[in-house]
């Protein structure tokens, strides 16, 4: 093959050496030598004239204790304003999704309160529908 330049549209390219086989039988077999697995080799130099020392710090570990979210009462807040008063349970509905957004956001403390809020709601309203069906059924049976 030849070295000469290559001549482009005005614009001139040497061409890389072609490639060379190996010569003998010690580079063909320095070759054929399997990879090993893993990390491969690294060549390590040690010097008696100079010597480092490297120290490495682990990052402190934090532990946060896992707690669990409280409840919404989503369930119950629906079933709540479909069976009982629907305005009460438009209210547990709105305190469920408060609570439940702010467990999203990662405010336990804020959750909390608005799952006891949800929690009063939707015992008041369950208690206040139970009167009136029972008034109700009173009233239509007399």
């Amino acid at each position: 093959m030849n070295n000469s330049p290559v001549h482009m549209q005005g614009a001139t390219r040497d061409m890389p050496p072609p490639y060379s086989s190996p010569s003998g039988p010690a580079e063909f077999s320095q070759l054929q030598q399997p990879l090993p697995y893993g990390n491969p080799p690294q060549s390590i130099q040690q010097s008696s004239s100079q010597s480092s020392v490297v120290v490495v710090q682990q990052p402190p570990q934090i532990y946060q204790q896992m707690t669990t979210p409280p409840s919404d009462y989503l369930g119950w807040s629906i079933c709540g304003c479909l069976c009982c008063l629907w305005p009460i349970g438009i209210c547990a509905i709105v305190a469920s999704m408060n609570a439940r957004s702010a467990v999203d956001r990662g405010d336990l403390e804020d959750a909390k309160t608005n799952s006891n809020v949800a929690l009063g709601i939707n015992i008041t309203n369950t208690v206040i529908g139970i009167i009136f069906f029972v008034v109700i059924v009173v009233v239509v049976l007399s």
